[in-house]
């Protein structure tokens, strides 16, 4: 099963709704597997936390035909050798997703941290899109652990939806 819940308006709904497409392309089997399940959550709040605000919180768990074909080398958590293997089994995942849609010239990396450009009133900042993403994973922790639940490992992701321009 997968299910896309909470708000449905706004990037962060369309957002929820491609990765469901694109879940379901990578593994199509996972919308009838009654070992599966997979929450897509959007406009997820962490109150009491001093980030509040998370755009998706994926949940899933999943049967061991949940497989993929890695294309970088990582490491597995306590191990210090880096690996590629021939495959990966996936069983469970919690990933909070930060969605920008930001114009593509409005987004920069600078090293390995991600920043979007906002104008305000004529004034532009940066803001950086990878602290944002990493404060959400502690809020969603904290948050969690504040209501007596079970802490999981969760990872962070910034998802890029740009804006589309009118023809």
């Amino acid at each position: 099963m997968i299910r896309v819940s909470g708000t449905t308006d706004g990037p962060e709904a369309d957002a929820a709704r491609e990765l469901r497409r694109i879940l379901l392309a990578s593994w199509p089997w996972v919308e009838h597997d009654s070992q599966a399940t997979i929450e897509i959550v959007v406009g997820v709040q962490c109150h009491a936390q001093s980030t509040r605000d998370l755009d998706i919180v994926l949940l899933a768990t999943l049967p061991s035909r949940a497989r993929y074909v890695p294309f970088l080398n990582f490491q597995r958590r306590g191990d210090r050798q880096w690996m590629k293997p021939s495959e990966v089994q996936v069983a469970s995942l919690c990933v909070v997703l930060e969605v920008k849609d930001n114009d593509q010239a409005d987004v920069r990396f600078e090293g390995t941290r991600l920043e979007v450009r906002y104008r305000h009133d004529g004034v532009e900042h940066w803001h950086g899109a990878s602290e944002q993403s990493f404060k959400q994973v502690f809020a969603l922790r904290n948050y969690l652990a504040a209501h007596q639940l079970d802490v999981p490992f969760v990872t962070k992701y910034v998802w890029s939806a740009p804006k589309t321009c009118a023809a």
